[in-house]
């Protein structure tokens, strides 16, 4: 199924779990063909592990776009060694201070994980995942802090945020 492709038969495996896991997030295969081009059929063979098709991006892009998750986009950034934040339009509002204690909190999150995991003096590829989970949501609320610290800045300066503007026109 996965002959002479450029990445390993388990990588492909894991954009299959991601798809599965974005149709499953959008309600089914029954909803995800309501969203998009393709019929029920095609997706589920497009998820099936046991299928060599997979779902074209503008598809993907479809089902992201309604589910508000980029899972697969997550998956394929992994895969080549990124990490997905996102970006200012979808971050919540709040001072530095709020954002600060968020970091601390998520810091914290990802230290009780690791270390809980560590107990027991295995470290199974499951404790590993939701280690990496904490350390994306740490990341995030760094990248909400550095945000908010910049809109700060903005305000300070007197410069005025173009998404801002835009929103209020």
């Amino acid at each position: 199924m996965f002959e002479a492709r450029e990445l390993p038969r388990n990588d492909y495996l894991k954009i299959k779990a991601a798809c599965r896991d974005l149709v499953r997030a959008v309600g089914g295969v029954t909803r995800a063909a309501a969203i998009t081009r393709l019929d029920a059929a095609r997706i589920s063979r497009a998820c099936s592990p046991n299928d060599s098709s997979f779902l074209p991006i503008d598809v993907i892009a479809d089902l992201e776009a309604h589910a508000e998750d980029p899972i697969v986009t997550r998956t394929l950034a992994s895969l080549s060694g990124f990490t997905v934040i996102p970006d200012e339009a979808t971050r919540p509002a709040g001072s530095p201070l709020q954002h600060l204690a968020a970091v601390a909190k998520e810091h914290a999150d990802v230290v009780s994980s690791i270390s809980n995991a560590y107990a027991d003096g295995e470290f199974d590829a499951d404790e590993i995942s939701a280690a990496q989970d904490e350390v994306r949501e740490a990341m995030e609320a760094l990248a909400n802090l550095n945000q908010a610290l910049a809109e700060k800045a903005r305000r300070k300066s007197g410069v005025v945020s173009i998404d801002r503007d835009r929103q209020t026109a």
